[in-house]
């Protein structure tokens, strides 16, 4: 999923479980986007971590593993091992731009109430780790 994707969808999921919308001005900021595209790229990597027995099974080709281990003709616990180092990374990535996302609305409109901000970008941040406990609760990969 791209970052315009991703930025889509995340937006479309804070109108509705948030029942607030980001405004534009923000919205259009580089810290969201990463914000975003950091959540999107945490969640499918972790997906891809879990799913990769089953897909293995199933010769499917687009597992972040299997994509990895071709491009870098590498063993599949070095493609996995690149996996976990870039999911590390990104969520370094989540962070910082969360925390620069905030910093940025309250520079834009210094003493508005921002809380809904703060709470968006909470949820936003947990989604990679929600999807994980669904896939660990749901036993959809078992």
């Amino acid at each position: 999923m791209g970052a315009d994707q991703a930025q889509h969808l995340l937006d479309a999921v804070v109108e509705v479980a948030c029942r607030t919308e980001i405004p534009p001005d923000l919205a259009a900021t580089d810290s969201w986007t990463e914000l975003c595209a950091a959540s999107s790229d945490i969640t499918a990597w972790c997906n891809d971590l879990y799913s990769l027995a089953r897909e293995r099974a199933n010769a499917e080709p687009t597992n972040y593993v299997t994509v990895l281990r071709h491009a870098l003709t590498c063993t599949e616990h070095a493609a996995i091992e690149q996996v976990r180092t870039h999911i590390t990374r990104r969520l370094q990535d989540l962070d910082n731009a969360g925390h620069a996302f905030l910093a940025e609305a309250h520079r834009r409109e210094p003493g508005a109430h921002l809380e809904y901000l703060h709470r968006v970008v909470r949820i936003i941040c947990d989604m990679p780790g929600t999807h994980l406990g669904w896939m660990l609760a749901s036993g959809r990969y078992q």
